[in-house]
């Protein structure tokens, strides 16, 4: 049996509120995230669908589908290893956003209307752009995230280079203030 000081403290810890970092841990929090992110990167499409014509040739499902692979490559090399965006709101934004924004289903929709109409060359072309352009656009990000790490890496060689340097001074100062208080 437990004493009425242990009753009370078990008491407020099972009604304390949750830390920020409780309540992002938790799958409710992921799936309202991807959810929410998903909400956006499809009314994304929707609007860049708007306001690019199609005009024979599926442009707006291309130029998504192009972006959509540059940044889901920086969201997950450079947000989730290097920025240290949360588990799930960097999932949120790759799965959510970027997943909902490109679409695999409107170019397999798009392609086969090309067949259809009997416009093969168009569908050769379509399929080569988004194949090869995707994958260009892939390259991109990680040549972003090399490039962006680069840089980080000059960053903090230079910030150690000159905290090395602001100790040598300190250094020499104090040994050249110890030295003059000898002589005098």
């Amino acid at each position: 049996m437990s004493s009425p000081h242990e009753q009370s403290q078990g008491a407020s810890t099972q009604h304390a509120t949750p830390t920020r970092q409780q309540v992002m841990a938790t799958p409710a929090f992921l799936y309202a995230t991807v959810l929410l992110m998903g909400a956006i990167g499809a009314t994304l499409r929707y609007l860049i669908e708007l306001i690019i014509p199609t005009h024979g040739f599926p442009w707006a499902t291309l130029l998504i589908n192009l972006v959509g692979c540059y940044i889901i490559y920086i969201v997950y090399q450079w947000f989730d290893r290097r920025v240290h965006i949360p588990h799930p709101i960097a999932r949120g934004i790759g799965v959510g956003l970027v997943g909902a924004f490109t679409t695999l289903s409107a170019f397999c929709t798009e392609n086969l209307a090309l067949l259809q109409a009997g416009e093969y060359l168009l569908f050769a072309l379509y399929v080569s752009a988004t194949v090869f352009g995707t994958f260009i656009a892939s390259l991109a990000g990680w040549a972003t995230c090399s490039l962006l790490a680069y840089r980080r890496l000059k960053r903090i060689q230079r910030r150690r280079i000159e905290h090395r340097l602001e100790m040598q001074r300190a250094k020499s100062e104090n040994t050249s203030d110890a030295s003059e208080e000898r002589r005098s």
